[in-house]
């Protein structure tokens, strides 16, 4: 429309400037086809861009599914190891309010259970010294009563003759 205004507007035009009007059209017509390329080509980065953005977003929201799973296990580990310590503080009977005070009275415990066992060991030794030295006793006095009644019949056969 707007060449047709112009033709209207100069009937008169000679056949060069038709022709040079002609090329500045199809220059114009060759700019605007660049452009429409170059705005295509950018949309097509556009959408390049759009899907991976979403592959992106599907990734992200696959680690962050996979992150809830490894924060649920970690939450249950957790909960176990409070009924463990709950457990523990009955057994043992203390009373701890964190895993650093239960820790120092288990390892108290476990002195005192030492200290026990070691004064049980200690016992159990002397005991078996103790019996150890009544069968040397009982040895002995059988000993002495055998040479007893061997000096008694010693005696009885001196008596006699």
């Amino acid at each position: 429309s707007d060449l047709k205004n112009e033709f209207s507007k100069q009937k008169s035009l000679s056949e060069s400037e038709y022709f040079t009007i002609i090329h500045e059209k199809n220059e114009e017509i060759d700019n605007l086809h660049e452009q429409l390329l170059t705005q295509n080509s950018q949309i097509d980065s556009h959408q390049d861009t759009i899907e991976h953005l979403r592959k992106d977003l599907h990734d992200y929201e696959i680690k962050y599914s996979e992150q809830n799973a490894q924060l649920d296990q970690l939450l249950d580990q957790q909960k176990h190891i409070s009924e463990s310590m709950i457990r523990l503080k009955n057994v043992l009977n203390v009373d701890a309010n964190d895993h650093d005070e239960l820790l120092e009275q288990l390892l108290h415990k476990m002195e005192q259970s030492q200290l026990i066992k070691t004064e049980s060991e200690r016992l159990n030794n002397d005991l078996i010294k103790q019996k150890s030295e009544q069968t040397n006793l009982h040895n002995e006095l059988h000993h002495l009563e055998q040479q007893f009644d061997d000096i008694k019949d010693e005696l009885h056969k001196t008596q006699q003759e």
